[in-house]
C-alpha cells in the first residue's frame, strides 16, 4: 500500500510535467528559427513553468471529479470507529489579533453549542493584541463565558504560529489534540467528533485539516468566491485528496492537531536577516506541514467530512492586503525548500505557493515579449492555454449536473452564475496579476507587510480611495492603451479584456464591493440552507452589542468544563 501510495503521488506530478513538456514543445515549434535563439529560449522556459502549474492544477481537477462521481475519495485513512474514546482530551483554539471581539466570541459560541453532545472539549482564546482599547473589548466580552472558556493574552514577539505554541508550551500536556479555529471560523460538532475519531483511528496522523467552505457574503466579491468555491473547490479539494493522501498542505486552520509530535517538531526558527525576507516566518502553516512529515507524521485533508466554514474577503483591497502578507509569507518559503529531510511533495508545496505569486511577472514579461517578438500564430496557443484552465470551472459545473447536488441546484441558475463568476475572474484575474507583480517589487524593495488587521466589514471604499489603491492598474492599462493606438499590430482580441479590467480596475473594485443582497444568480446551497452552527454563529455575532451591555455571564454549553490549568 505504501508503495502504491508512493506511486500515486509520483504519477500526477509527472503527469502534469509530461503535458507542460508537449505544449512548451508544440510552443517552440510554432515561435520557429525566425525568433532570436536567446528569446526563443526564455520564452519557452517560462512558457514551460507557468504550464506547470497549470497542468498540475488541471490534473488534479480531472482526479476529483473521477472522486466526486464515485462519490468518495480513495483513502488510506482508517474510519472513525464510533466516537471520541472516554480518555481522548480535546482543545479548541482560537488564536486572535485585533480581531473584532463579538466575531471570535459570537463564533466560539456556536462552536461549542454545536459540540455539546458530540464531544467534551475546553475552549481556548489566546491574543497578541496590543491597543489598550481592543484587550479592553476582548476582556469584556470574555466576562460573559470566563467559566468555561481559557483567555489568556501573550506578550512578546510572534504571531499566530506563537499564539498555538503558547497553548503547547501551557497546557499542551493536558490533552491528546488541538483544534486551531480562526476568528472566522466555524465548525459543527459532528465534524469535530469525526475529526477525534480519525486521529484516534490513524496514530500515525500528525494533523488533519477539513477545508473551510466560505460562507456569509454579503458583497458581491465574497459571494463570487462562495459561488466558485461550491462549484469548483470539491474537485479541487478531493482531486488533492487522491494523489497526496498522508502527504496534504495544511492552511493555518480549521484543523485537529496531535498535539506532542507538532510541539516536538513543528517550533519555527527565525530566518536569517531582517524582513521581509527573513525574521518570522509568517506563511507559518506550509512549513508545518513540511516539518511534520519531515519527522514521519502523515499530514491529511478530509473534505468529504464537511461542516467547516470561514469567511472571504468582502472586497478586492482585503483581499489583496491579505494576498499582500500572504506573498511575503510564501516568498520567504524559498529559503525553507532547501532545508534537510523535507519530503518531495513538501517542497512540491512550498514550491507551489511561490509560484502563486513569482506566476504574475512571468505573466506579465511572458505576454510583453510575446506581443512585441513571437510570431503571431502562437497566440492560439496562448489561448489553448487558458482553454485547459477553464477545463476547471466545466469540470465543476459538470460535477454538480452529474452528482446527488443537482437537486438543490437547478441547471439554468447554475450555468447562469458559473458564467457571472468566470466574465468577474477573466476581469478580476488582470488586477491581481498587477498587484502580485507589485507586492514583488516592494518586497525586492525592501518594505516589511507586516500583519494588518483583516477587513471584515466590508465598508463601502471613497473611490477617490479606490482610484489610488489601483493606480499602478490604471497607468499601466493607459500606457498600453497608448501603445495600441501607435502600434495597432499589437491589439490582438485576447487583450482587449486585459486592458478593460485595468482601466477599469477601479470600479470594478467598487461595483464587487457592494452589497449584493439574496440574490438567487450567484447563490448557492448553503446560503439556502446553512448548517446550524453557522446559523447559531450568525445570530449571536448580530447579538453581541446587545449581550455586551448586560452584565451576566452566559452559561456553557453542556459538555463545555472550565478548562484546566492556570490562565
Amino acid at each position: 500500500m505504501i508503495r502504491r501510495a508512493a506511486r500515486a503521488r509520483g504519477s500526477v506530478p509527472a503527469a502534469a510535467l509530461v503535458l507542460a513538456l508537449a505544449g512548451t514543445g508544440v510552443f517552440w515549434w510554432q515561435l520557429g528559427p525566425s525568433v532570436h535563439s536567446g528569446l526563443r529560449v526564455g520564452l519557452a522556459s517560462v512558457f514551460l513553468v507557468l504550464c506547470l502549474n497549470v497542468s498540475l492544477f488541471v490534473v488534479t481537477g480531472v482526479l476529483g471529479f473521477c472522486a466526486l462521481l464515485r462519490g468518495r475519495p480513495p483513502s488510506a485513512l482508517a474510519p472513525a470507529r464510533g466516537g471520541p474514546g472516554p480518555g481522548s482530551r480535546t482543545a479548541v483554539l482560537f488564536p486572535v489579533c485585533d480581531e473584532e471581539p463579538g466575531l471570535v466570541f459570537g463564533n466560539l459560541r456556536a462552536v461549542a453549542e454545536s459540540a455539546a453532545g458530540e464531544l467534551a472539549a475546553d475552549f481556548f482564546v489566546i491574543s497578541n493584541s496590543r491597543e489598550p482599547a481592543q484587550l479592553a473589548a476582548e476582556r469584556q466580552a470574555w466576562q460573559q463565558v470566563r467559566d468555561w472558556v481559557r483567555y489568556r493574552v501573550r506578550g512578546g514577539p510572534g504571531r499566530k504560529a506563537a499564539n498555538v505554541h503558547e497553548f503547547c508550551a501551557v497546557w499542551g500536556d493536558d490533552y491528546d489534540y488541538l483544534v486551531v479555529l480562526d476568528a472566522d471560523s466555524v465548525m459543527s460538532g459532528a465534524t469535530l467528533r469525526q475529526l477525534v475519531g480519525l486521529m484516534e483511528a490513524n496514530p500515525a496522523a500528525g494533523l488533519i485539516e477539513v477545508p473551510g467552505t466560505p460562507v456569509g457574503g454579503r458583497t458581491v466579491f465574497a459571494r463570487l468566491q462562495q459561488f466558485a468555491a461550491a462549484v469548483y473547490g470539491p474537485i479541487s479539494a478531493w482531486g488533492n485528496r487522491v494523489w497526496q493522501r498522508g502527504n496534504a498542505n495544511y492552511h493555518g486552520h480549521n484543523a485537529i492537531i496531535r498535539i506532542a509530535p507538532f510541539r516536538a517538531h513543528c517550533r519555527l526558527p527565525e530566518l536569517p536577516g531582517g524582513a521581509p525576507f527573513g525574521g518570522e516566518i509568517l506563511s507559518h502553516d506550509f512549513v508545518e506541514a513540511a516539518l511534520l512529515r519531515r519527522a514521519g507524521w502523515e499530514v491529511w485533508s478530509a473534505p468529504e467530512l464537511g461542516g467547516s466554514y470561514e469567511a472571504a474577503p468582502p472586497t478586492m483591497v482585503a483581499y489583496a492586503r491579505r494576498d499582500r502578507r500572504w506573498c511575503q509569507g510564501n516568498l520567504q518559503h524559498l529559503r525553507v525548500i532547501g532545508w534537510a529531510g523535507l519530503t518531495f511533495t513538501s517542497r512540491l508545496h512550498l514550491a507551489r505557493g511561490v509560484l502563486q505569486y513569482l506566476a504574475a511577472p512571468l505573466w506579465l514579461l511572458f505576454v510583453a515579449a510575446h506581443l512585441f517578438a513571437a510570431p503571431p500564430r502562437t497566440s492560439a496557443l496562448v489561448l489553448g492555454v487558458v482553454a485547459v484552465w477553464l477545463t476547471m470551472r466545466l469540470l465543476g459545473v459538470l460535477g454538480v449536473l452529474l452528482t446527488r447536488r443537482r437537486g438543490s441546484w437547478p441547471a439554468g441558475r447554475l450555468l447562469v452564475g458559473a458564467l457571472t463568476e468566470l466574465v468577474a475572474s477573466v476581469l478580476v484575474w488582470p488586477v491581481l496579476v498587477l498587484l502580485h507583480t507589485r507586492f514583488i517589487v516592494e518586497l525586492l524593495a525592501g518594505r516589511d507587510t507586516g500583519w494588518p488587521q483583516p477587513d471584515r466589514d466590508g465598508a463601502p471604499i471613497p473611490f477617490r480611495r479606490l482610484l489610488w489603491f489601483h493606480r499602478v492598474e490604471l497607468g499601466t492599462g493607459a500606457g498600453v492603451a497608448g501603445l495600441c493606438v501607435v502600434y495597432p499590430a499589437v491589439l490582438t482580441g485576447w487583450l482587449v479584456p486585459v486592458l478593460a479590467a485595468w482601466l477599469g480596475a477601479a470600479g470594478l473594485s467598487a461595483v464587487t464591493g457592494r452589497r449584493s443582497g439574496r440574490t438567487l444568480l450567484l447563490g448557492t446551497e448553503l446560503e439556502r440552507r446553512p448548517g446550524q452552527v453557522v446559523r447559531r454563529a450568525a445570530v449571536l455575532r448580530r447579538g453581541y452589542r446587545v449581550r455586551r451591555a448586560c452584565s451576566t455571564r452566559s452559561a456553557p454549553p453542556a459538555g463545555a468544563a472550565a478548562p484546566k490549568g492556570a490562565g
